[in-house]
């Protein structure tokens, strides 16, 4: 349990002169690692198949238009490595959700924090209905989204918090990109809306093969994902601001392809023509199921208390699930950010 408490401190707040911006490559390389190993401390949902037993809900993809035609898969990854699988006994059993408002069947956890702050939630599902590529671009998309709409406090939120501006970009070659955002959120009733300033940084390479299952032949690959890690951040160019309450989250988030088609894997040296021939012909790995983690607490500031933080996190975080889903579900195609 100690390993699982060091890599969350890698979620925690810092200010902006502490980031190591000369350094950035270790910096980040650092982070994904604390990340990977939490991500797969998370148990996967009960009653699960193994992957090479599965066969995929639809025949073509992205056929899910709305959340209500999203499919809760059965199937599961390969278990991580033994010093990862060990760790997820330390979110304890599933908390417990009535049928009719779990029906993405997400699995959810809370765990006590060992800082004196708020405890930690984790929730972990498997979706069909989005390709994973829809899927990523969507969560590539989702703070630029909400730049362009111009409002309130969390206007154009997809998931309940928008990007108001965002203050710093920087690309790491080979790693991924660090940006910083000003965030806000509205609240209903007369509470106060809440802003906060975080780091957020997203790769597409970030686990390595502590995480790796195998596939046919016993090919070892690692699997299609996006990582998301956000830590709240105290920067100089974002001073509190009259009218809202300064809070703070921390999150570790990342889809993850299960292959029951193999996509073309990054292996942990290079594909193979072998490698390539393992894919059946005909089927589209955009059809494979899609792994969604995340781990998350949050302070809103303000003097409200811990109590009824903790009590409404697990309904909050079950509600994001419907609220990405019907989003992402809407585009035909959502645009790389890149290319706008």
């Amino acid at each position: 349990m100690g390993d699982l408490h060091e890599a969350l401190k890698w979620l925690s707040p810092l200010h902006w002169n502490d980031v190591p911006t000369n350094a950035l490559p270790q910096f980040l390389t650092d982070t994904f690692n604390a990340s990977e190993l939490l991500v797969n401390s998370v148990p996967p949902p009960p009653n699960g198949e193994p992957f090479h037993n599965c066969k995929p809900h639809f025949t073509k993809p992205n056929a899910a238009s709305t959340a209500k035609e999203m499919h809760a898969s059965a199937a599961r990854s390969l278990p991580p490595i033994d010093e990862h699988v060990a760790l997820q006994q330390c979110w304890g059993k599933p908390i417990k959700f009535n049928p009719k408002d779990n029906p993405h069947h997400v699995a959810m956890y809370k765990m006590a924090a060992r800082d004196r702050h708020g405890a930690w939630f984790a929730r972990r599902s498997v979706h069909e209905g989005i390709g994973f590529s829809k899927f990523r671009r969507a969560m590539q998309q989702e703070f630029p989204e909400s730049l362009r709409v111009e409002g309130g406090a969390g206007a154009g939120a997809v998931r309940g918090i928008a990007a108001d501006r965002r203050l710093e970009r920087i690309d790491v070659e080979g790693l991924g990109v660090l940006e910083v955002y000003q965030v806000s959120a509205a609240f209903p009733g007369p509470v106060t809306p809440r802003d906060f300033i975080t780091m957020f940084i997203t790769t597409e390479t970030g686990l390595t093969e502590k995480c790796v299952g195998g596939l046919q032949r016993g090919k070892k690959h690692i699997p299609r994902h996006f990582m998301i890690v956000s830590r709240p951040v105290e920067h100089p160019d974002a001073p509190e601001r009259p009218g809202y309450v300064r809070g703070t989250y921390e999150s570790v988030e990342i889809i993850r392809e299960i292959p029951l088609h193999q996509a073309q894997p990054r292996d942990l040296h290079h594909a193979s023509a072998s490698d390539r021939d393992m894919a059946s012909p005909g089927l589209d790995p955009e059809l494979n199921p899609v792994e969604w983690t995340m781990i998350t607490r949050s302070d809103p500031g303000g003097g409200l208390p811990r109590f009824l933080v903790e009590r409404g996190t697990p309904d909050a975080m079950m509600g994001d699930v419907d609220k990405f889903l019907r989003w992402a579900c809407r585009y035909e195609e959502v645009p790389h950010p890149a290319e706008e």
